[in-house]
This record gives structure tokens, C-alpha cells and sequence, in this order.
């Protein structure tokens, strides 16, 4: 049964009884997320006579989901997205806190409204027409498909790397020895561009992706009554970015790694990579990132550091902090941040 629901006769008061029916539907039930949709339309949505903002039993990041609200999107996050999501999560990453990639949610949807931006990304996750095509392609091909390439291509790799060996040293090889060594570095290249889609096909498939029927497109990630989709398919996408970064840096932990991924949702994984992180090193933290995106001249920089500040305001321990220019969150009790000498401080906060 969803989380609000279960909370029907002690906390809220329904402005229409008949809400109250629902109470006993099942969050399994297919149907469950539709037949709420349908009755917020038909007959209203309920009063609320508590500031969820003081209840201590609710996630922090429900706090800045519109706790103060009553909407259609918040009764709807509180009680069927939120708990997909941290079911779902917890599949790929099981050690990581599920409030960053809520946090990221709720900004990426701004406060899950979901609707297209100028930018021509939709749905609740903000996707591209170009990441679904490529994802959808990677996925639909099945993780089975990516590792018969990657075993074809250590073969390939190994047989390129005997010859290299074999002509180093021979007199009058030097042009066939660089021909040799360019296909391997190529073949390396290829290795792990094939072992990337593995995984996000992999990835796909552990969080029971291919039990959904999913058209990878703008029009189907769109609408919001795929918001599963939506939901495993940005878990997939953080998976492949967690790889990545655990496979280039140092020095990682499973928060740290899925918040520079939260970055990297923004700005893209390797302009995010370019500007703030250095291969082989340490992974860095949030204060270095902030400090390497403010000098790097990007004109998307100043947009991605207001990102981080506030998916780490939104789910990590703390003062109470807003999220850098949103206007989807109806809280009044957010601590100020000018008063805290610690605080990351957002563009142009706190400037006179």
C-alpha cells in the first residue's frame, strides 16, 4: 500500500470521502497509478491538515518536493514514484543514498511536472530525442549481443597484440609494426566502448526493464504515465556513468561517485569529466568541482554548479537550504543561507 495512504486516519483529512477508497489498492496493481489519476480529476485533489516539513517519519528529500503543496504531483510522488524509485535503486546501487537520485528527480522534473522544455528534453527524467535513440539501441540489443562482441574483440585484440610483439625488433617492419599497433589501440577503444553498452544493457535488464514495452521516444518518455520507463531508464544511465568513474578515479565512494554523476546529468559525463576531474586522480569532491567549473570558462558551468549545490542541499545532513532557482517547492521553513558561514552558496546568492 503506498506511503501516504497508510497514513489515511491519522494525518489527513479528505475533502471528498470517496478518496478513501483507495486506500486498500495495491501499489503492485498496474492500474493503481492511473485510477489515481483519474480520481484527483474527477473529484479534486484532498486537504491537507499537516506541514509534512515537521514530520520527522518522511525522507529528507520530501521536504523539498512541495511539502507545503497539495498537487496532483505530490500526492503522486509521495505515494507511487518514490517508492518505485527507491525499490528500483536499490537493485543497481545498494550502497549509495537513494536521496541524491530522488533530489536529482525532482529537479530534472521540476517538482515532477515533467513537462518539455525549451530545450526539447521531456518527460519526468529530461531526455533528449538523441540519448533515447542511442540508448534504446544499446539496450534493445540485449547485454548477451555486447558480450559476444567484447569476447570477439579480446580475441581480435590478442591476436593484434602477438603480431606487435613479433615484428618488434625486425628490421624494414616499422610500417607494418604502426599499422599493427594502430588496430590494436583501436581494438582497445572498441573493447571498452562495448563493455559501457554491457553494462547498460545489463543494467536495464537486472531492473526489469524488458518487462516493460518501451518505444524510446520523446513521445512515449513524455507522458508521464510511463514514468517507469522514465525512472529505470535514468538509473541505467547513472549506472554507466558509475563505471565509468570508478573505473578512471580514485579515491571514490558510492555517494561522492553518484553525485558527480548527478553533475554529469547536467552537463553531459565527459564535458562534466573534462572540466572538473582529472584521469587517474582522485575523484574530487564537491568544493574542488565547484572551484574547477567556476574558472573553466563553459557557459553551461554556472548552470551545472547551481545543479550540485542543490541536489546536495536537497539530500545530504544539513541546515535546510532552497534549491537554486527553482519555483516548484511551496516550503516556508528553509534555513537562510546567508546565515550559515559554511554553505555553498548558489549564483549570485546572497550578493547585495
Amino acid at each position: 500500500m503506498g506511503f501516504i495512504l497508510k497514513y489515511v486516519m491519522s494525518i489527513f483529512v479528505f475533502s471528498f470521502a470517496s478518496f478513501a477508497s483507495f486506500a486498500s489498492v495495491a501499489l503492485a496493481d498496474d492500474q493503481y497509478y492511473f485510477k489515481l489519476l483519474d480520481q484527483i480529476n474527477n473529484e479534486g485533489f484532498p486537504a491537507l491538515n499537516v506541514n509534512i516539513c515537521e514530520m520527522d517519519s518522511f525522507p529528507r528529500s520530501d521536504m523539498y518536493s512541495g511539502c507545503q503543496s497539495t498537487t496532483e504531483n505530490e500526492l503522486l510522488y509521495k505515494d507511487v514514484y518514490r517508492p518505485y524509485i527507491t525499490e528500483k535503486f536499490k537493485v543497481i546501487f545498494q550502497d549509495a543514498n537513494v536521496e541524491i537520485l530522488l533530489c536529482l528527480l525532482l529537479r530534472e522534473s521540476s517538482g515532477w511536472e515533467g513537462s518539455a522544455s525549451h530545450t526539447n528534453v521531456v518527460g519526468l527524467s529530461q531526455f533528449t530525442s538523441g540519448t533515447l535513440s542511442e540508448m534504446g539501441e544499446i539496450i534493445k540489443k540485449g547485454s548477451i549481443y555486447w558480450e559476444r562482441h567484447i569476447a570477439n574483440q579480446i580475441s581480435v585484440n590478442e591476436e593484434n597484440e602477438r603480431i606487435v610483439r613479433k615484428l618488434q625488433g625486425m628490421k624494414g617492419a616499422t610500417k607494418k609494426l604502426n599499422k599493427y599497433k594502430d588496430e590494436l589501440n583501436k581494438g582497445i577503444s572498441f573493447l571498452e566502448s562495448f563493455r559501457r553498452r554491457q553494462v547498460m544493457a545489463n543494467a536495464w535488464e537486472q531492473l526489469g526493464g524488458n518487462d516493460l514495452k518501451v518505444d524510446f521516444s520523446t513521445g512515449y518518455f513524455g507522458n508521464k504515465k510511463n514514468y517507469e520507463a522514465n525512472f529505470l531508464l535514468t538509473i541505467t544511465k547513472l549506472r554507466m556513468c558509475a563505471y565509468d568513474f570508478n573505473n578512471n578515479y580514485t579515491d571514490v565512494t558510492p555517494d561522492m561517485i553518484l553525485l558527480a554523476c548527478a553533475g554529469a546529468y547536467n552537463i553531459g559525463e565527459s564535458s562534466f569529466a573534462n572540466l572538473t576531474l582529472e584521469k587517474g586522480q582522485d575523484l574530487g569532491n564537491l568544493s574542488q568541482w565547484i572551484d574547477r567549473l567556476s574558472i573553466s570558462g563553459n557557459s553551461q558551468a554556472p548552470e551545472t554548479i547551481n545543479h550540485l549545490i542543490s541536489i546536495n542541499r536537497c539530500a545530504m545532513n544539513g541546515p535546510k537550504l532552497p534549491m537554486c532557482g527553482t519555483n516548484y517547492d511551496y516550503c516556508t521553513d528553509y534555513v537562510d543561507p546567508c546565515t550559515q558561514p559554511n554553505a555553498y552558496l548558489c549564483r549570485d546568492e546572497c550578493k547585495k
